[in-house]
């Protein structure tokens, strides 16, 4: 079993005590990416277990361990930490068992059926509610997908993976791309300049199909196949939507998820529906919202 060993203290930030990184132990590699590689991880013998991520590049470190020292919410991932060995940023999470992605893909190999209705409802309540406060502080995710939803055996669910996150500046052109090809929006897929936080408000509606039909909505394999693959299953701008949630049992979404669903894909991003009111949709009105807060 390997031990990171490293002499310096971890910087804490949600801990009362500093701990020595050398007396973590790292238990298995749980995701690798672009910025990093996440462990699973614990301290000396102690039950709880923490994620460490290492990262590939310091810079993307510490802007990412800025951002997430700015977002305390449940529906966040909780940062603890981090450190440096051998110049290398070390961040230090809270754990959680799986993701959204690895969840509906065993669902798929070894056909387990389908996420119950009230199980969609309460994931995307909880990732609207994680937006929502992302988008009140200022910020875009600019990544939301299955992948960096971090869930548990409790029906909690968690945003992870900030490395794309940047701080919303109106009339700010960006350069570079950012969410996954198959989640990015159609105004991104045209100009890369174009990008506000409805981005994330069409990865979500992604995501939302994700969850009912167990399948990717829009594969395009390349940037400019992207929006052909849109515009192929939900038609051209001006069109009435085609229907494009039904599972392979043949259920449909109910109507107010089909209502709430054509809001988050609406392909102008100044009328698609915000966090804000998307969680106030009537699609959740029969959901105890009380377990949320």
């Amino acid at each position: 079993m390997n031990v990171i060993e490293c002499d310096l203290k971890v910087i804490k930030s949600n801990m009362n005590e500093s701990r020595d990184s050398k007396n973590y132990k790292i238990l298995e590699t749980i995701g690798e990416g672009t910025y990093g590689t996440v462990f699973k991880c614990k301290y000396k013998n102690e039950k709880e277990f923490v994620a460490i991520k290492k990262f590939n590049d310091n810079e993307f470190a510490q802007e990412e361990i800025d951002i997430l020292k700015q977002l305390k919410h449940k529906n966040i991932i909780t940062y603890l930490g981090h450190y440096i060995k051998s110049d290398t940023y070390y961040m230090v999470l809270e754990f959680m068992n799986k993701d959204l992605r690895k969840y509906i893909s065993s669902l798929v190999f070894f056909g387990f059926g389908n996420l119950s209705p009230d199980l969609i409802q309460s994931y995307l309540y909880q990732l609207l509610l994680g937006t929502e406060y992302i988008h009140e502080k200022g910020f875009m995710h600019r990544d939301l997908k299955p992948g960096n939803l971090l869930i548990d055996a409790e029906g909690h669910l968690k945003i992870c993976d900030f490395g794309s996150c940047i701080e919303y500046k109106p009339c700010m052109h960006y350069l570079e791309y950012s969410t996954s090809r198959w989640y990015r929006s159609p105004e991104l897929c045209k100009d890369v300049s174009n990008q506000t936080p409805s981005l994330d408000m069409w990865s979500i509606g992604c995501i939302f199909v994700q969850m009912f039909t167990k399948k990717d909505l829009f594969k395009g394999l390349d940037d400019g196949g992207q929006l052909d693959s849109i515009y192929d299953n939900r038609g051209h701008p001006g069109e009435t939507p085609k229907p494009i949630c039904a599972n392979k049992s043949g259920e449909d979404l109910c109507t107010k998820g089909v209502d709430l669903l054509d809001k988050l894909l609406d392909y102008d991003p100044i009328t698609r529906i915000t966090a804000k009111d998307a969680v106030k949709h009537s699609y959740f009105d029969d959901l105890d919202k009380t377990l949320y807060y």
